[in-house]
């Protein structure tokens, strides 16, 4: 057996000991980086692969460029979103602002003899052009009660918008024949005017939201006169109204202007009555709604997607 010297086997165990130490520094640091690297690589040439399917730029410096266009654009984008939702919720703004002063002081002290007394005034106004309310259609009266009173406010300012402006339009509300109210000192019964007030609704942004930031306050009508007075209705739903706020404009500056769309239309021959109707009377049934607004910023949502809450949320 051959003895090697000392100095080659302390040569010997400093390789064994390095070669150990690389195996290690190998199965520890450099595969796993490998392996990542090459993860990395597929990525890229995956990544890449998609961008000139896209028709994107692989130059970093024009990507760059492009980056700082679209945030620029997301902006403009935010910015006319909040323009639009606020044209869009501040229809009734005047006339809180001179009634209430604000908007907080409106939803928190309105009282129920305030809604009694517009109630009853937005009754005597419509009887007077011959439209009656009725609550088995209306689905509203004065004694109607809810925890938040300012909403049953909004609810009759939007059916109040909505039945002048059809008369404006020379369109009368379709009576049902089957349901009447009683005259005032005697007067006999009328037939109740086809006008429903539906359920609100509330709208939140993220689901773990408990407070919604947007109402929507419906109104189905049943309407009877011309094409042409139809198609006037319609175009005044909304409008005139403008994007551009003066700066430091309060509400009540501003131009009026109405925003109710249209959620369901149908439109057919009036059926004749006692005597026969003109050639182009046609019966329109029609639901529209207006907004308002509970939050002055809208939260950012995590999905897209909206829920509805149940009515008076």
């Amino acid at each position: 057996m051959i003895t090697w010297p000392s100095q080659h086997r302390n040569l010997a165990a400093i390789v064994g000991v390095v070669l150990v130490a690389f195996v290690v520094a190998y199965v520890l640091l450099i595969r796993p980086k490998q392996q990542e690297v090459a993860r990395t690589r597929t990525e890229m040439e995956t990544l890449q692969t998609k961008l000139v399917q896209k028709g994107w730029p692989l130059d970093s410096s024009r990507l760059d460029k492009l980056k700082e266009e679209k945030s620029k654009e997301l902006v403009r984008f935010v910015k006319l979103s909040d323009e639009v939702l606020q044209d869009a919720t501040r229809m009734f703004d005047p006339k809180i602002t001179s009634l209430f002063e604000n908007a907080d002081n409106f939803r928190n002290n309105v009282s129920r003899l305030d809604y009694k007394e517009e109630f009853i005034q937005a009754e005597q106004h419509f009887r007077d052009q011959g439209v009656i309310f009725g609550e088995e259609v209306l689905k509203l009266s004065e004694n109607s009660d809810s925890p938040y009173t300012y909403q049953l406010v909004l609810q009759l300012w939007t059916l109040r918008g909505l039945t002048d402006l059809a008369l404006k339009y020379g369109l009368k509300p379709a009576v049902d024949p089957r349901v009447r109210t009683e005259g005032e000192a005697g007067a006999g019964s009328a037939p109740i005017a086809k006008l429903t007030v539906l359920p609100m609704r509330a709208y939140v942004s993220q689901p773990n939201e408990k407070e919604p930031y947007l109402l929507e306050f419906p109104v189905r009508m049943v309407l009877v006169g011309r094409l042409e007075n139809l198609c006037n209705f319609l175009r005044a739903l909304h409008g005139p109204y403008s994007l551009v706020v003066p700066p430091g404009a309060k509400p009540a500056d501003l131009p009026e202007h109405n925003f109710f769309p249209v959620s369901r239309l149908e439109v057919h021959k009036a059926m004749p009555s006692w005597g026969q109707p003109p050639a182009d009377q046609i019966e329109a049934d029609i639901q529209c709604s207006s907004f308002y607004r509970l939050r002055a910023s809208v939260p950012k949502a995590v999905e897209n997607k909206v829920m509805i809450l149940p009515a008076g949320g």
